[in-house]
């Protein structure tokens, strides 16, 4: 009767590195540790392509170990760049726990499938490092001069795509910061604007801003109308949130005069952080 040991060894370990990376990503105590680098490398650059190359070639007459683990980088650095190129144009964006979660899923799908592919085969797999091992370490040195440069250059170059890839998903690049500040007309479209007026005519437009700070900001905007400040806010917004500040414009003399809004992030207040303005045509 064939040794359980024989074909779900391998699958345990996997399944540890997983739920090891998993509580290194979500527990708070480990997130911010080196352990989360480590695991991360190991968990993005191998255990996927490994769980679906032991379910494609599930015994070891089909591929030996070097060509078992070779084949695992190489299609772990596909699924995650697969994954990541999807995210990138879904709401959620390309971020370490989501891909997480995914190759997790398809860590566990793959376990199962390669465990019933073993459990129901009359063969077993037995992983062998030394022997694998020492035939790398054998071809390595029977090779000539410029062979060995080029598998040595070749290595590094596999060992590079590996970390920038795994590097990119761990640290990915902290989004933008900005401050979106725009004006809507009287009917809630950036458009419409009250650019004609007669004097005595009232206009009215929306001046909303919307923080992608990532972080709270406290901002101060300053209304002025033919170079007079008319009024002043001051207002905090959380990151995300948005202020929609309702303004009337109160015309007097006829002329050409300028509607300019100026928004100051604090506690600077000397220089513009965004500015906006259009002209009226008071007549």
């Amino acid at each position: 009767m064939k040794s359980h040991g024989s074909y779900i060894t391998d699958i345990i370990i996997l399944l540890f590195l997983t739920g090891l990376t998993l509580l290194s990503i979500f527990n708070p105590l480990l997130s911010n540790t080196f352990l989360k680098q480590i695991l991360g490398i190991v968990f993005i650059a191998f255990l996927p392509g490994y769980a679906i190359i032991s379910f494609l070639f599930p015994i070891n007459d089909e591929i030996n170990l070097s060509e078992r683990l070779l084949l695992s980088f190489a299609t772990s650095v596909a699924i995650v760049g697969l994954i990541g190129f999807t995210l990138n144009y879904t709401s959620f964006g390309i971020h370490l726990p989501i891909i997480a979660l995914i190759l997790t899923v398809i860590i566990i799908v793959f376990s199962i499938l390669t465990f019933l592919r073993r459990r129901y085969s009359d063969d077993t797999f037995t992983p062998e490092f030394a022997p694998t091992l020492n035939g790398i370490k054998n071809a390595f040195i029977k090779e000539s001069g410029i062979d060995r440069g080029l598998s040595i250059i070749l290595i590094v170059l596999i060992v590079l795509a590996v970390s920038m890839t795994t590097y990119a998903v761990v640290q990915p690049k902290q989004p933008e910061k900005f401050t979106e500040f725009y004006i809507l007309g009287s009917d809630g479209l950036m458009s419409n604007y009250p650019t004609n007026l007669t004097s005595g005519e009232s206009g009215h437009i929306t001046a909303v801003i919307v923080n992608h700070e990532n972080a709270p900001a406290t901002y101060l905007m300053i209304y002025t109308y033919n170079g007079t400040i008319t009024s002043e806010n001051t207002f905090t917004l959380q990151d995300g949130q948005n202020m929609s500040i309702p303004i009337t414009i109160i015309t007097g003399n006829t002329g050409k005069k300028e509607v300019q809004l100026l928004l100051y992030k604090q506690p600077d207040e000397q220089n513009v952080y965004r500015s906006l303005h259009f002209w009226v045509n008071v007549v």
